[in-house]
Order: structure tokens, then sequence, then C-alpha cells
């Protein structure tokens, strides 16, 4: 054991180069980086010692022996490059505009199959109508009535606004009809506005419209949209609906007062056919009311007075119009309707009639 720490002291001090024979080799205690007369720089040596280990001085003495490790950097090749490639960073904001594919974006439908004229359109589908000859977009001989919304904003109310108008709906108080009238030098052209059964509270023996409202004249296009024909209105416009509002008492007679919902928005309608055959429409209706609007619409369901800005409570407004005053509420609602039988001998459909009410509605 003794002989044992005697090699490993002599071999330590071989490698730290303190022998005088080092120097046969012409290279100095101290110069170990100079160069060597048979290649390049000498390797960097180091020896280290663990710290807890006693050290040895001399002759070795009786004890542990303290724990030697060499290390020795060999010369090698430039390591790769492993420099992280300059990847662009997106400063803070929105997100630049990319090209939307061509197969995305709404086309103008291409013309249909031949037909016959005067036919009754039957080769032309669900959707179409034989006009000069061509199958042509068209729902004419159609109306819709709503019976269905879906409030997608404002978001803070959508849920409480659903609501309003299911029960506007359900409770026959809200009758929204929606029918298409054909192609015009100004686009293609559907009616919107208020109506009512031809027999009160029944449903099933058709429809006609209110003609003491107002009806609005919606023009657009029609587009292919993914596959499937949409209508879309030409540009924004007032879009104005009544419905039955509060109550009041005339002469011991039970009289209604109007309630007008007023909003700038344009509209898109999509048809949809399900596996019976039924035709039924998707109207989006997108944009904004005003504060001083939402205020005045009082829904009178079972007379209970339903005012629109308690369920637009949650609601912020916003300065949807540009002029620097946070005053309107954004509005985009889906409704859903079905087709009905609309038996109405007036065709008159006018935008600016306004309902007569008696003067007590007004105090």
């Amino acid at each position: 054991m003794r002989h044992l720490r005697h090699l490993l002291s002599f071999a330590a001090l071989a490698v730290l180069g303190c022998d005088d024979s080092s120097s046969s080799s012409g290279v100095k205690p101290g110069d170990m980086n100079q160069p060597t007369p048979d290649g390049p720089v000498a390797s960097d040596m180091a020896v280290t010692m663990d710290e807890g280990s006693p050290r040895v001085d001399g002759p070795a003495a009786d004890g542990p022996v303290a724990d030697v490790s060499v290390s020795i950097d060999t010369p090698q090749s430039s390591p790769p490059d492993l420099a992280t490639p300059d990847v662009p960073v997106l400063a803070d904001g929105p997100l630049p505009d990319l090209p939307v594919p061509d197969a995305y974006l709404p086309t103008a439908p291409d013309a249909g199959p031949a037909c016959a004229p005067g036919g009754p359109g039957e080769e032309c589908g669900p959707f179409s109508t034989c006009i000069d000859g061509t199958c042509t977009l068209d729902l004419r001989r159609r109306t819709f009535r709503i019976n269905d919304a879906d409030v997608l904003a404002p978001v803070e109310a959508e849920d409480s606004l659903d609501d309003l108008f299911r029960i506007a709906l359900a409770a026959n108080v809200l009758h929204l009809l929606v029918e298409p009238n054909g192609y015009t030098p100004e686009g293609y052209q559907f009616f919107v506005g208020s109506g009512r059964p031809l027999v009160p509270n029944d449903l099933s023996q058709g429809f006609l419209f209110n003609h003491e409202l107002p009806v609005q004249d919606i023009r657009g296009d029609w587009r292919i949209d993914r596959g499937a024909p949409v209508f879309r209105q030409s540009a924004d416009a007032l879009f104005r609906i009544f419905a039955p509002g509060s109550t009041v008492l005339v002469n011991n007679v039970r009289q209604t007062c109007w309630t007008e919902i007023a909003f700038n928005a344009r509209i898109s309608v999509s048809p949809s056919v399900d596996d019976a055959g039924a035709i039924s429409v998707r109207a989006e209706v997108e944009g904004y009311m005003t504060v001083a609007a939402a205020n005045q619409v009082v829904f009178s369901v079972g007379g209970i007075d339903l005012p629109l800005a308690m369920y637009l409570a949650g609601a912020a407004p916003l300065d949807l119009d540009g002029d620097g005053e946070e005053a309107e509420y954004p509005f985009h609602i889906a409704f859903t309707g079905g087709e009905i039988l609309l038996d109405d001998p007036n065709m008159e459909r006018s935008p600016d009639v306004v309902p007569s009410e008696p003067e007590e509605c007004n105090q």
C-alpha cells in the first residue's frame, strides 16, 4: 500500500513536468504552450485534486489517499455553428391582413341551365325560377315568417336578448315577414316588415302585411359563398320595424301604442332546404342602434312591459357612427324563418308609413 502511494505521487510530479528530464524535449516548466518540435501547440493540461482530500506533501504518509484526477483538453476542430437563425418577430398590434384564397371569396352565380319559359321551373331546383329561359336564383312566390332569433352581439347581453326576442316571438307579439320580390334595376329586392295573421291568434290560416306599419325595401345581389347562395344588401341603411308596446285606455277601450325598433344595419339572407323539401331562410341583421333609440323600445307581453334597455344593462355603448361619442350598441342578430302562406290582396309596400296611435301614448 505504501508503494502504491509513492507511485501515485511520482505520477503526479511527472505530469506537472517538474523533472529536469523534461528539458530534453525543449519545453521548460511554465512554457507548456510553446510549440513543440514535432507539431502544434501542446495541449492544455490540468491536475485537479478534490478539495476535501488531505494534501500530499513529500513522502506519502499513512492515511487516506488523495483523489487525483488529470484532465487534458485535446485540440479539436471548431464546433458547428449552432446560432439560432433570425426569426421575424411580430410587433404589438393587429395581425397583418392575409390574402383570402379565391375558393373562399363570394362570387357571382353562374348562369343556370336552360329551362322552359313560362313553365313552373321545377327543373331549376328549390332556390331558382325560370327567367328568360334560364334557371336563375329567385325566391319569389314564397314568404317567410321569422320564428327564432340568435343574438350574436352585443356579447355582454346575448343571453338576455335571446330571451327577450324568443318571448316576443313565442307570444306572437312580433310577426316579422320576409318577402322576396325579384329583380329590379337596382338589384334583387326583398320586403321585410311587420305582419299579422289573417285570423287573430291562428297562425295556420295565413298572413298579410300590416300596412299601417312601414315595410322595408331591401336591395342587393345574390352571391355564391362556399357553394351556397346568399343575398347581401348593397349598403347599410336605416332599418325600422314596429312592435306592439304598452296599451292605454281611451274611452274605456284599450288601445295599442307602437314601439319603434330602428337601427342602421345591413341584411343578408341565406336559404336552405331540409330533407322533406321545406325551405327556410336565415336572415342576419348586423349594425348598431343608438342608446336613445334603445331606450324608447318597450315590448308588451301579457300586459307586462319589457323595456329593451333593461336587457341591455350589461352592454357598454361604443362609438360606432364615428362622431366621437360612445352612444351606440352593436347589433348582430341571426333570425330563422319558415315558409308561410301570404294571403295579402294589398300589394302596397311602403317604408315611410308611420303608425297612428292615440295621443295618450305620448303622455
